[in-house]
């Protein structure tokens, strides 16, 4: 639940956390002994989810440093970027695609922070399109 409750607070945009208010924030703060609804949004999510697994994931990223590499990728890169991610920073999408040879970097802003990128395609219609129009789909 405490891991749970560091994912919530931090993958969204702190403007986010602010403007959705104290009950609602409460729900997803970790609490040792949590009175009335603390904490009630991960006591589901502590018993679901295996803590083993989502530690590793969180590390795989320090440990599986593929930045050397990157200058090896001969493919049309398009890279879609939430730039006010938290977690995965701008810079860090600025220098992968500086290394990858020809790669575009696309990027836009929203409130879901980490959580946007799957709303990419709808941030970012025309770049995607245009992205796969150059490479012949």
């Amino acid at each position: 639940m405490f891991g749970w409750s560091i994912l919530k607070h931090s993958g969204l945009s702190f403007d986010l956390r602010i403007q959705q208010g104290q009950d609602l924030v409460k729900k997803e703060v970790f609490y040792w002994e949590p009175q009335g609804d603390q904490g009630a949004n991960l006591i589901s999510q502590g018993k679901d989810f295996d803590v083993n697994d989502l530690l590793y994931r969180n590390q795989a990223g320090s440990l599986f440093d593929i930045r050397n590499q990157l200058q090896g990728i001969k493919a049309k890169t398009l890279i879609l970027h939430v730039k006010n991610d938290q977690w995965l920073r701008y810079v860090l999408a600025e220098e992968a695609a500086k290394k990858i040879p020809g790669a575009k970097l696309e990027s836009f802003e929203n409130p879901l922070a980490h959580y946007a990128v799957f709303q990419a395609p709808n941030a970012l219609p025309e770049q995607i399109k245009g992205f796969f129009k150059e490479i012949g789909m």
